[in-house]
């Protein structure tokens, strides 16, 4: 079991968001299940593709 709240945790937790949300600004991102079938996305995917979330999840990548 893990458990946060110690000063550290807290910190690397924060990084790990600031992280995250950075992938997210700049990269095209899109998620899938293992049998390739989409889960998510974000803007700049949406963008580039010029399709809204929901034409395209639950799809197949195919």
């Amino acid at each position: 079991m893990r458990v946060f709240g110690k000063p550290q945790d807290d910190r690397k937790l924060v990084e790990l968001q600031s992280m995250l949300a950075a992938v997210d600004r700049s990269q095209a991102v899109i998620q899938f299940d293992l049998d390739g079938t989409v889960r998510d996305a974000n803007r700049n995917f949406l963008s580039v593709i010029g399709y809204e979330l929901g034409e395209i999840f639950g799809r197949h990548h195919r």
